[in-house]
């Protein structure tokens, strides 16, 4: 048999390979996958749905973050050490720790006590113009350079100024779409949110159409009180007159889960948007159609 002969048998076998494995990939990409409903109200075991806002149907646009740092870096060459050799989150907010507060909220973020100024900004004791001044005044009394002082007075900026904070929030669209299809059948919907009072104010009125689907809002920053205290959450029973053995809650931290869990509301971690479609599906709330 040629050289010939063979390279041409083999490029044949080759060719049928990839066709039976496109077969197999096309087969799989297009093989019909089941999708979630909501079951209605009136059958389920639950009336009541209870969102969270940040990481549950809102988070922070990747693209102004990243803008913040380089726009920082062009300005300070220095930072470039720092950005590489540092998780700059984690020293910013153990910088925030020493920064003095007013307040004796005690609020989560990842599961860790967020910086107490934070909690005066979310708690509506002090506003994002007052904070960034403090932030300021306190830069010089700390040993970090001068570059990293310059980082973390614009990550306050970025943070506490009202527009720049709500202009960087994007909706979650698969949580949205789930919250839709709950209230479309039959749900009430509610938002319980550790959020300062000026930029929420804001972010309802760019994303009015979502808000408009909630029977009702309560924000830290106007309640003076923040969850996990257990007071946010009754003042939201009290006022709505909800029934919490009925009510499902739905939050990115397992502190306020905790919470919400003992006085008898039944919860969801949304550490993913999968689990909360999971966690509705085992509550009864959301099915499978195939």
């Amino acid at each position: 048999m040629s050289i010939y002969h063979v390279f041409n048998k083999k490029r044949k076998i080759a060719g049928l390979v990839l066709a039976i494995l496109g077969i197999f990939f096309f087969t799989a990409a297009t093989k019909h996958k089941p999708t979630a409903q909501a079951i209605p109200s009136a059958q389920s075991s639950y009336d009541v749905i209870i969102f969270d806002l940040g990481n549950v149907l809102f988070s922070t646009k990747p693209s102004a973050k990243n803008k913040l740092i380089a726009t920082t870096l062009l300005k300070n060459p220095a930072l470039l050490y720092y950005l590489i050799y540092f998780d700059v989150k984690t020293e910013y907010f153990n910088f925030l720790h020493s920064v003095p507060a007013s307040g004796k909220n005690i609020i989560f973020h990842e599961s860790k006590p967020m910086p107490a100024i934070m909690a005066d900004w979310q708690t509506g004791l002090s506003n994002g113009n007052e904070i960034i001044a403090t932030i300021t005044a306190h830069l010089p009394t700390t040993n970090h350079p001068i570059a990293v002082q310059n980082l973390f007075a614009a990550i306050a900026s970025f943070m506490f100024t009202a527009q720049t904070l709500a202009d960087c929030q994007q909706p979650i669209p698969c949580m949205v779409h789930m919250a839709q299809a709950l209230k479309n059948a039959g749900y009430k919907l509610f938002v319980l949110s550790n959020w300062d009072e000026l930029s929420f104010a804001l972010v309802q009125k760019q994303h009015e159409q979502i808000f408009n689907l909630f029977d009702g809002i309560l924000i830290s920053g106007q309640e003076k009180i923040a969850k996990p205290n257990q007071e946010f959450f009754q003042r939201l029973f009290s006022k709505f007159n909800i029934n919490p053995t009925t009510s499902i809650f739905i939050d990115d931290e397992p502190a306020n889960l905790e919470a919400a869990q003992e006085l008898g509301l039944s919860v969801i971690l949304c550490d993913k948007p999968a689990s909360v479609t999971q966690g509705l599906i085992n509550l009864g709330v959301v099915k499978y159609t195939s």
